[in-house]
């Protein structure tokens, strides 16, 4: 599996999937000792060169402390993430997204997503 090639300070990436035109990931941060919040970035600013300087408003997104794993899955599913490509996903989570991705019921995502994971 291929990781995010770019730390991001303080947070760990939770799931990272990318598309031609960007990505979208969901990272965790710690709020304490025992807890910890998600948050989700989309990007899809390597499409800046493609647009007119007033369309680049709407190509970079970040919307922090949602308090939970299915809380930030519910939030990402307004986007088809399980039909882009994984390039990242925690080793904690891997359960859980093959869980949500077994749930669709599309065969051909669960084979690739299972084949990309080494599940």
């Amino acid at each position: 599996m291929k990781r995010l090639s770019g730390k991001i300070p303080g947070r760990e990436i939770v799931l990272q999937v990318g598309g031609e035109g960007g990505s979208l990931t969901l990272v965790r941060y710690p709020v304490s000792d025992e807890t910890w919040e998600f948050a989700i970035i989309r990007d899809e600013t390597t499409l800046a060169g493609f647009l007119e300087e007033g369309e680049m408003a709407d190509l970079f997104e970040s919307q922090n402390a949602i308090s939970t794993f299915d809380d930030a899955i519910k939030l990402m599913n307004k986007y088809p993430w399980q039909y882009l490509f994984p390039l990242a996903v925690h080793p904690e989570y891997v359960k859980e997204v093959l869980s949500i991705i077994d749930r669709m019921g599309d065969p051909c995502a669960k084979d690739r997503w299972q084949h990309l994971l080494g599940s």
